[in-house]
């Protein structure tokens, strides 16, 4: 049996990972990998890697889409070539919709059963894509506990079998010594995993936090780098510490670790997206923030159905963690919020408590178990 897994960005690989482990106990066959070369398991052989996969992903917003279409069109080509030569027996697809959509369909008429992970958020905006989930997808894996009865009634078989962000908590162990921060405040620095997130957050990131020191000159702050990370964010790095030198002093870098890391933190400022509800499981308050382009964000505005950016606010359905969007995602506005919530207990027990409520609503550990065998019994009955 072959089985094709398209990922395509750092966090889609980082599920694939753990989705090939145990998936390989249960259905013995070829897999094949849509990756930029961090697939860490050797029975997995790419169809495309390295930074022609890497280039043609991770963009957020209408003028990076249109900077790097020419490479997602090749790559997208690329892959149906393979997969109307090899005729996979499945196809399992991981977030990244603009690219999983098209290849969704594609491999839905070369007869392959066709299983989305993380589908698209159609809930949020973009509602009529449902009409291709329903018509080439025949199983969607969700996330967040409201959204398998949002696709039920939609007509999508979907499950919701826990949030995978619970395996991968419970079962990390520290792989990096404690810094000299240890006895310091402690403030986590989420800018995105995105170059693009990147490029429209860093100064602004970079503002704040030489605000805070102005405030708390004996804070750090902790910048754990995604998985996978790419050279350019690394360069943004390399610029910080020549342009803020006694404020990138004060940061410590983390390339493992991750999650042993930020739990030291007192709160933490953070792009919305999926740090944010790691945040939350965690323990860790914060203020979510997120800027785009200016025509991303007139688009935004139009057409956006959710009633809140983040994944805490959306999952508890309140208003539980600050979100400051676009204009007022500044440096004076998300310092404002930051040095209120370093100082008040009062609102870090307010956070927490709703942490606690939004980590029991995710599920129990053996969450990846769960989705293996779930996904080994459906493979072999459509």
């Amino acid at each position: 049996m072959k089985i094709v897994i398209s990922a395509g960005e750092p966090s889609g690989e980082l599920y694939g990972n753990e989705l090939i482990r145990y998936l390989g106990r249960y259905v013995d066959g070829e897999y094949f990998g849509l990756f930029d070369g961090q697939f860490e398991n050797p029975t997995v052989k790419g169809i495309i890697t390295g930074p022609t996969c890497r280039n043609s992903s991770g963009v957020i917003g209408l003028s990076e889409a249109f900077r790097v279409l020419p490479e997602f069109l090749n790559t997208l080509s690329r892959v149906k070539k393979f997969v109307e030569k090899e005729k996979p027996e499945a196809v399992i697809l991981i977030d990244y919709p603009e690219f999983n959509l098209r290849l969704a369909e594609y491999a839905k008429r070369q007869g392959s059963r066709v299983f989305y992970l993380a589908p698209p958020q159609v809930w949020a905006w973009r509602e009529w894509r449902i009409k291709t989930l329903r018509r080439y997808v025949d199983e969607a894996i969700v996330f967040l506990p409201f959204e398998e009865s949002y696709y039920r009634r939609k007509g999508i078989n979907a499950y919701f079998l826990g949030h995978p962000l619970i395996d991968l908590l419970s079962s990390t162990g520290s792989l990096e010594t404690p810094g000299p921060e240890s006895e310091s405040l402690k403030i986590a620095i989420l800018p995105g995993s995105r170059p693009s997130e990147w490029r429209h957050h860093f100064d602004v990131v970079a503002g704040v936090m030489a605000r805070i020191l102005s405030e708390f000159p004996g804070a750090w702050f902790i910048l754990p780098l995604p998985p996978g990370t790419a050279p350019v964010l690394e360069g943004f790095l390399e610029k910080g510490f020549r342009r803020h030198p006694q404020v990138f002093e004060k940061v410590r870098v983390v390339r493992n670790g991750r999650y042993d890391a930020l739990r030291g933190c007192e709160v933490g400022i953070v792009a919305s997206g999926t740090a944010t509800l790691e945040m939350a499981l965690l323990g860790i308050p914060m203020v979510v923030f997120y800027r785009v382009d200016p025509l991303s964000a007139m688009v935004g505005r139009l057409f956006i159905k959710a009633p809140f950016a983040s994944l805490p606010n959306l999952i508890i359905k309140r208003y539980l963690v600050p979100e400051l969007l676009q204009d007022s995602a500044t440096t004076e506005v998300i310092f404002r919020f930051a040095r209120l919530l370093i100082s008040s207990s009062e609102l870090k027990l307010l956070q927490k408590r709703g942490f606690d409520i939004i980590r029991k609503s995710l599920g129990q550990a053996g969450v990846w178990q769960r989705i293996a065998q779930h996904l080994s019994t459906s493979i072999g009955k459509y």
